[in-house]
């Protein structure tokens, strides 16, 4: 097994400033506690060195987004991952956004149809 942890540090925690650190691949808070220990945290997956655990916590929210713009009269063509999409923290990923925005969509339709 791979050891977690790196030097990422991003703005996980709503800050609109580096308010994020890894420690043993999850994500800290850096305004809780002190410099010397960290009090809130260590539940969302790095995006850098535990990238898959990463993008399965992300998941759900990308479905939201899909099932949400169905219900505001989106079509599949509005969908806001495509490749060279820009603002994607990782954009190699945008076929995996794709794939669970689509989900998310396709639930929302079907769901329609059933009532």
């Amino acid at each position: 097994m791979t050891e977690l942890g790196c030097d990422y540090r991003g703005m996980d925690f709503g800050a609109g400033y580096i308010d994020s650190c890894c420690i043993d691949g999850y994500l800290w808070d850096l305004d809780s506690g002190d410099s010397d220990s960290l009090s809130i945290g260590g539940d969302i997956p790095c995006p850098k060195c535990n990238h898959d655990a990463w993008i399965e916590y992300i998941r759900d929210d990308i479905e939201t987004q899909g099932y949400v713009d169905f219900e505001a009269g989106k079509k599949v063509e509005d969908c806001p991952f495509f490749e060279g999409c820009s603002g994607l923290r990782y954009p190699e990923d945008w076929e995996v956004y794709r794939g669970f925005w689509l989900k998310g969509f396709a639930d929302a339709k079907k769901e329609g149809e059933d009532v």
